[in-house]
């Protein structure tokens, strides 16, 4: 199977890294390498094919927990070689996990470009409160 390319900009890798092994429960990335997706790519693929190997039930709940599509992990299952199904697997889990780092920057950036400036961060009621109609 050739080197995939990352499906998300290379920027999100040390905190997609990070992440893979917060969820998957396995030792994390070295700090040096979590910025080459080719190695992120082979350390996921070589703990799936241990889970593979010895925890096939944990991992089919991780897989079921980090909301991989089901056809598409059931298509990596279907793959002759276990290595290669390693890896498709590594690359399902890599794309979603970039996903979900995409999605919490973009709200990350999205709320730190939207703040209200410090005399309407506690902007007065639309609608006049109890006091105020009983005056």
């Amino acid at each position: 199977m050739p080197d995939q390319k990352p499906p998300l900009s290379a920027e999100y890798l040390p905190e997609t890294a990070a992440l893979i092994g917060r969820d998957l429960g396995i030792a994390p990335l070295a700090t040096e390498h979590n910025t080459d997706y080719g190695l992120l790519r082979q350390w996921l693929a070589d703990a799936i094919d241990d889970m593979l190997q010895h925890q096939p039930d944990y991992l089919r709940w991780v897989l079921y927990r980090l909301d991989i599509d089901q056809h598409k992990a059931m298509s990596a299952f279907r793959q002759a070689k276990r290595s290669d199904t390693a890896l498709q697997l590594a690359d399902l889990v890599i794309a979603r996990e970039c996903q979900k780092v995409a999605t919490r920057q973009w709200y990350r950036n999205r709320h730190n470009t939207h703040q209200l400036p410090d005399d309407r961060k506690h902007p007065r009621p639309m609608m006049p409160t109890l006091g105020e109609r009983a005056r």
